[in-house]
């Protein structure tokens, strides 16, 4: 090559490790192929099933209590899934959490918790519709929905404060308040009523009202008991200091056979709300009884059983198996459900303390309670109460 240009041996040589042009030219385009071809990307069957579903038509759902339909199911990218459900009967939620493995979208097994797992056949024609077929060949039909409505739900309580007691509590353990302390009873002292300071969980000095007298309520430092001897329908009022009886009434006078499973009552004093049933078996029901002439007032069926209640807001705040429900008693109906805290821990009584609301219970494997203040969160609004959103206050 010499240094006037090209080579004179060789005026034209051919490269030969040439460099392919960028086939992509100033607009971004691809002269060679300007319409290429993408090959879709099929969605898994989690990925179809993730997200919320509400019940349509057909069949409510294999595998549950008839009493319950399955209103929404959503479904998780964990592979969690939850059934939201409604009993029509007592006209309460329950939300019931299950596993899912899906193999193919034609064949999904679902396992839902303490039960046995069973295999669906989940069929999507389009974005928006899912049919589930049970082994009887029964169907169901889901639409989508954006979510699931907050009074479908089951959400979970705020916790605020937290005391943990060194002994269990007895009986349907109901709390009662005296403006300071949260009185329970405490079956293994000998039934004694003890009190727990609600600012510093410190726990004073118990007082004995005789022999199986579980506490129901405070009524202005006084103490209404009940018998924790079965099937007891007598109210006893005690004074603690000195303790002595100072007012009993018999409820089979008031012309309701029931036995006394709840009591509580209102923030002025004014009436006491019973609830109960005749017996285990029997639907249950509440009675409004006036304190100072012992005469019923009202009543209503609900057939749930609770195991405490406490009015508040102008509701029944109750404690049932593993939820708090908000009852509506003009409409004996539960207006929302909440999922109590800590699952090792069963839950026994609630009570009204001033602005606050409180629940106790019993740990499951070991011999201590625990004591805790909460509160709805604030998505709850409670119909008709001022401002649309509900916050603890008392508003009898």
């Amino acid at each position: 090559i010499n240094t006037n240009g090209p080579d004179p041996f060789d005026p034209d040589p051919v490269d030969p490790d040439p460099v392919t042009p960028d086939p992509i030219n100033s607009n971004g385009e691809d002269p060679v192929d300007p319409d290429p071809i993408e090959v879709p990307v099929e969605p898994t069957a989690r990925e179809l099933l993730v997200g919320a579903w509400a019940f349509d038509s057909g069949y409510p759902f294999d595998g549950y209590n008839q009493d319950f339909e399955v209103e929404y199911v959503e479904f998780y990218e964990d592979g969690s899934a939850m059934f939201f459900r409604y009993n029509a009967a007592t006209r309460t939620n329950e939300c019931r959490t299950a596993v899912y493995a899906p193999g193919g979208i034609n064949d999904v097994t679902i396992g839902v918790e303490s039960g046995s797992p069973k295999a669906y056949k989940f069929e999507i024609d389009d974005a928006d519709t899912l049919y589930i077929t049970n082994g009887d060949l029964e169907t169901s039909v889901f639409t989508r929905v954006e979510a699931i409505p907050f009074e479908a739900t089951c959400p979970d309580l705020l916790v605020h404060d937290r005391f943990e007691l060194d002994f269990k509590l007895d009986g349907p353990a109901e709390l009662g308040f005296d403006g300071q302390n949260l009185w329970v009873t405490r079956r293994e002292s000998g039934y004694l009523q003890y009190p727990i300071d609600v600012s510093t969980g410190v726990v004073g000095e118990p007082v004995d009202f005789g022999y199986a007298r579980l506490l129901a309520f405070v009524q202005d430092n006084d103490i209404w008991t009940t018998c924790g001897c079965g099937g007891d329908r007598t109210l006893s009022r005690f004074s603690s200091n000195p303790p002595a009886k100072v007012d009993e009434f018999d409820v089979s006078t008031l012309g309701f056979d029931i036995n006394i499973e709840a009591a509580t009552i209102d923030a002025d004093g004014e009436y006491i709300l019973l609830h109960g049933s005749e017996n285990t078996l029997a639907n249950a029901q509440f009675v409004s009884v006036a304190v100072d002439t012992k005469v019923a007032t009202g009543m209503g069926a609900f057939k749930v059983h609770l195991k405490s209640m406490t009015l508040y807001s102008g509701y029944v705040f109750a404690i049932h198996g593993d939820y708090l429900l908000v009852i509506d008693l003009e409409q004996l109906e539960t207006i929302a459900t909440f999922r109590l805290p800590d699952p090792e821990v069963t839950w026994k009584g609630i009570e009204r303390a001033g602005d606050d609301l409180w629940i106790a219970g019993n740990y499951r494997e070991v011999d201590r309670s625990v004591l805790l203040k909460i509160s709805t969160p604030q998505a709850f609004a409670l119909p008709g109460q001022l401002g649309g959103v509900f916050s603890p206050v008392l508003n009898p």
